[in-house]
Parts: structure tokens; C-alpha cells; sequence
């Protein structure tokens, strides 16, 4: 027996999800991009110890970034499962 969403609760949550694991997304490619731009070995011998810094964290933040939209993707999955069912059930 299938529970029906008759005021699109479970839509709206979902939508909201999704987009804040698009924005991750970004947000993964961003720190990516940047990491590689003040990476040591795109950088020669300029060595300056505040972008060697802001490396460290840029890739630190692409590490968490990339599996929290890698679990974004299997979550997003799983709600499109979600509501294909019940929209296949209302009709």
C-alpha cells in the first residue's frame, strides 16, 4: 500500500534537497578549480605561506564537498524512486 502526498510535502522537501546538493555541487567544482590554482606545482617558486594555507583548506573542503554530493546523488536517486512511485500510484 502506497502513502499518498496530497498537499506535496514530500515534493517541496525534495526539491529543496536537491537544490542544496546542486549548490554543493558548485561549490565542489569551485574548490576544485581553486585548489589547483594555488597548488605549489602551478605556482613555481612563488611560496607565499597564506595561499599554501588557503590551499590546504580549498582542498579540504573539496574532499567533504565531494562525498556529500557523492551521497547527494544516491539520496537524489532514491527521492526520484520516491516520487515516481507516487505519482504513478495518484494516477
Amino acid at each position: 500500500m502506497m502513502i499518498k502526498d496530497p498537499n506535496g510535502r514530500l515534493k517541496r522537501i525534495s526539491n529543496f534537497i536537491l537544490l542544496l546538493f546542486g549548490v554543493n555541487g558548485v561549490i565542489c567544482v569551485l574548490t576544485t578549480i581553486l585548489g589547483l590554482l594555488t597548488d605549489k606545482r602551478m605556482l613555481g617558486t612563488l611560496n607565499i605561506s597564506y595561499i599554501s594555507g588557503l590551499n590546504k583548506f580549498l582542498w579540504n573542503i573539496q574532499f567533504f564537498s565531494f562525498w556529500i554530493l557523492a551521497l547527494g546523488i544516491v539520496v537524489g536517486a532514491f527521492i526520484g524512486i520516491l516520487i515516481t512511485l507516487f505519482k504513478s500510484e495518484s494516477n
